[in-house]
């Protein structure tokens, strides 16, 4: 008598579960909900608010606060930068480039929101040569508690 040969458990186990990723494919394509991105509501036709658009942040020289709704019906550019940031020091021209352009058209305006920096280091950034830039900035601190951007306006 020849003994019983066993059967390996991995090839068992990877059809098991390669048969359970296609049945939760198939049940994601079937029962698909509706689409829900703002991509998808552009898409439509449809213009809705950006995420947070009434949140108002305060203005890096003091004066005031502002909101994306500020800019309603307008183009904005939101740009997320810090003092520290090297690739933002080289994007800044670039950025400057839009701001006058769409600035010349009437069109909209390029936004900085500060991320992880504090107030004087930002001031510091915005006085600086390189940066041509009127920037709005709230701390580092101010950042963590209220999880939202800080906007600023570039020159025109």
């Amino acid at each position: 008598m020849e003994p019983e040969k066993k059967r390996p458990v991995v090839p068992i186990v990877v059809v098991v579960v390669a048969a359970a990723l296609v049945a939760l494919l198939v049940y994601g394509v079937v029962h698909g909900g509706q689409n829900t991105t703002l991509d998808d509501a552009v898409k439509q036709g449809q213009h809705p608010s950006a995420p947070g658009y009434n949140m108002e942040r305060p203005v890096l020289n003091g004066e005031g606060q502002k909101s994306l709704a500020d800019y309603k019906g307008q183009v904005v550019v939101l740009n997320f930068w810090a003092s520290w940031c090297e690739p933002c020091r080289g994007e800044a021209p670039i950025l400057e480039k839009a701001q006058r352009s769409l600035t010349s058209a009437h069109a909209g305006t390029v936004l900085g929101a500060t991320y992880n920096d504090a107030p004087e280091d930002s001031a510091k950034f915005e006085r600086s040569s390189r940066s041509r830039t009127r920037r709005c900035a709230m701390s580092a601190r101010s950042w963590r508690r209220s999880t939202g951007p800080a906007l600023s306006r570039r020159r025109s």
